[in-house]
């Protein structure tokens, strides 16, 4: 039997099911732009995420698969205010949790959608007994994870080698203030969440 070693080195790390669900916190009028921002943005809808909207300009800004609704909302915030004329217009609209999640949304974080699915259909099935298994996450929600290891210090290099190598092809495909913001508040930096082995 695999023995389990729990390493919950972001706060309160929480493991949810991979559906997601949309918690509105705004009563504005969507315009044309609006409703194709958000349509989109349902349509994609991956916890954790956050979608800011300014109904002055009908101009928003969403962003999803992250590991907290708080980080979302940050990100979403900047970079709503950057595509606005006038600042200070982007409020809230609606955020993405965990389908089922309990209490207010602005609270909810653990493993993003991305590494929730990672972690349930290709880590945990190809964890061997009597070997090491580790899953890291960055703030981003991107995962890395390693299995099959005799070693658990070769486990864990792995698992954040992977992890890293995942946040720097998301940072590359993200806009450049989502970068400064990202990499400024260490949501780039890659975690060891729990680790397995005999």
């Amino acid at each position: 039997m695999l023995a389990l070693t729990a390493v919950p080195s972001m706060a309160d790390v929480k493991v949810y099911p991979l559906k997601s669900e949309m918690r509105l916190y705004s009563e504005d009028k969507l315009g044309e732009a609006g409703r194709g921002y958000f349509g989109d943005f349902k349509k994609d809808g991956r916890y954790f995420g956050a979608f800011y909207y300014n109904a002055a300009e009908d101009v928003a800004w969403g962003i999803m698969d992250v590991a907290s609704v708080k980080d979302a909302m940050r990100i979403a915030q900047a970079e709503c205010e950057r595509v606005s004329k006038v600042k200070n217009h982007c409020k809230l609209y609606a955020a993405v949790v965990p389908k089922g999640f309990v209490g207010d949304a602005v609270t909810a974080q653990g493993l993003s959608a991305s590494s929730m699915k990672t972690y349930a259909k290709q880590y945990l099935p190809n964890l061997k007994p009597n070997s090491y298994g580790v899953f890291a996450q960055n703030a981003m929600g991107n995962p890395g994870y390693a299995w099959g290891y005799e070693d658990l210090a070769e486990a864990k290099e792995r698992a954040m080698l992977e992890c890293e190598g995942s946040a720097t092809t998301n940072l590359a495909r993200s806009p450049a203030l989502t970068r400064k913001l990202a990499v400024k508040s260490g949501m780039t930096l890659c975690k060891i969440i729990e680790q397995r082995g005999p």
